[in-house]
């Protein structure tokens, strides 16, 4: 599968912050569904037989942190924070990572590449406990004379996610310099 969805884990571990006050931070731990994935995640001759048929009944899970700070709502994973909104008792939140690229011709820009990725996360809270969904896009794109249109690719994937606040933590952070 091309790029497929590392970020899944991060999604997994979405949640609520129903009793998140400004400056204030909620701990989840989250499990998530089997990712739905679109036939452009496969590439031309679609997905390997090899994986066609497999199943798990495993599921992914992770921890994130969910803060506010003014109106807006974070989600920490550690790695990367994505910005977000409440409305009602429904959570919302994106991001994306965009990276061009440039090479060939006489000054090394005759082609562009654009490799994209976009997550997506959505969920409510009822009580500790949260459930949502999560979608995860990565593109690429290449346009100049040096660009084969086999290599462009948009994949998309979806998973359920489901999980509960975890009490009476208190996070850490090392700082690095």
């Amino acid at each position: 599968m091309r790029k497929i969805l590392g970020i899944a884990g991060l999604f997994g571990t979405l949640a609520a912050c129903a009793t998140v006050g400004d400056g204030d931070y909620v701990v989840y731990r989250v499990g998530y569904g089997e990712t739905q994935a679109s036939d452009g995640c496969f590439g031309e001759d679609g997905q390997d037989i090899d994986q066609a048929e497999d199943e798990s009944s495993f599921l992914p899970t992770e921890s994130f942190a969910l803060y506010r700070v003014g109106d807006n709502y974070y989600m920490d994973f550690g790695e990367f924070s994505l910005v977000g909104t409440k409305t009602g008792d429904q959570f919302n939140f994106s991001g994306e990572d965009l990276d061009v690229d440039f090479f060939g011709g006489e000054n090394g820009d005759a082609n562009r590449t654009e490799d994209v990725d976009e997550l997506n996360v959505r969920f409510t809270v009822n009580g500790r406990a949260i459930s949502g969904t999560y979608e995860s896009t990565s593109s690429f794109t290449c346009t100049g004379p040096d660009c084969f249109e086999g290599d462009n690719f948009t994949c998309t994937g979806s998973s359920p996610f489901f999980g509960s606040e975890v009490r009476d933590v208190e996070l850490q952070w090392d700082i690095e310099r």
